[in-house]
């Protein structure tokens, strides 16, 4: 069966004068039953496009983050309405709503994913507007925003009275929020009016690059040391508890080895004995107390 597979997401966000927040959910998908030629390798691929979700904003280009994450919600109890109903009309209960079959239920899942929850979907917006970002800050790096009416549906214009616009290229957040709101109540549900990435690629590149940046410049956590004239640590007939393995654990002959596992308190040794135990991998390990200066990690 033929469904929706997600690749990947970068959502537009814009303020206007009252403060009121609006976002544009840019998705980057396609058809499980429809391929392409990756620009990238040349290869064949499943298609895919950057596209505005208009399914989550309503029909229209620009919506509030409680507008998107209402219209999710809704899908989610009329989806269980029509489970339910198929369940008396078909008396199968394989037809029953589960939330984490979502994707089964809407026909969409996110690529590398065999299925999706629904809470995995609506994190998935959640997350999406909360690293946003503006027009101003998505021209910085190359990527131009376009608000484009489509000539396919020339004749629906033409029956409505309607004109086919000129594209605008979006130059500022303000300019987003203004020529989006005229176009959307100019067309309503007449044709298609749409916010696009003038080139695909340049997103990408962007997507790339946030991806180093985050990677190469992540901020390390600083290791502090604190200097104790006792500690704790475990102990079993071998020796000292180092780390847990794939097949059993590693252990230290010698309580003051760097890579023996120690901690400050008592308390703190024995909820991790704890959980060995919890888990089945308690070797005969105990707490037990060193009463002798050294410096550990706080």
């Amino acid at each position: 069966m033929s469904h929706t597979i997600i690749y990947n997401r970068l959502f537009i966000k814009a303020t206007d004068k009252e403060g009121i927040k609006y976002y544009v959910p840019m998705i980057l998908c396609g058809s499980s039953n429809c391929t392409q030629i990756s620009e990238k390798t040349g290869r064949e691929i499943l298609e895919r496009s950057w596209n505005s979700f208009k399914w989550a904003t309503g029909g229209k280009n620009l919506a509030t983050e409680q507008e998107i994450l209402s219209i999710i919600d809704k899908d989610r109890l009329e989806r269980m309405e029509n489970a339910a109903k198929n369940v008396e009309k078909y008396k199968d209960q394989s037809w029953a709503y589960d939330d984490k079959n979502y994707g089964y239920h809407s026909s969409i899942r996110f690529s590398g994913r065999s299925y999706i929850t629904f809470s995995a979907f609506r994190s998935y917006f959640e997350n999406g507007m909360k690293n946003a970002y503006t027009i101003e800050e998505l021209l910085k790096h190359g990527v131009n925003v376009v608000l484009h009416v489509s000539s396919l549906w020339e004749k629906e214009y033409k029956e409505a009275g309607l004109e086919i616009k000129p594209d605008i290229y979006i130059k500022t957040s303000e300019q987003l929020i203004e020529k989006t709101l005229e176009y959307d109540a100019y067309y309503k549900n007449v044709g298609g009016c749409f916010i696009e990435f003038s080139i695909d690629y340049s997103v990408d590149r962007f997507l790339d690059w946030l991806k180093r940046e985050r990677k190469y410049n992540k901020p390390r956590k600083e290791t502090i040391f604190v200097d104790v004239d006792s500690y704790f640590v475990l102990s079993n007939n071998n020796g000292f508890f180092v780390k847990n393995t794939r097949y059993g654990y590693k252990y230290g002959y010698s309580s003051d080895s760097f890579s023996v596992k120690k901690w400050i308190n008592k308390k703190g040794a024995e909820s991790f004995l704890k959980s060995l135990i919890a888990k089945g991998r308690n070797s005969g390990w105990q707490v037990v107390e060193v009463r002798e200066k050294t410096r550990i990690k706080a």
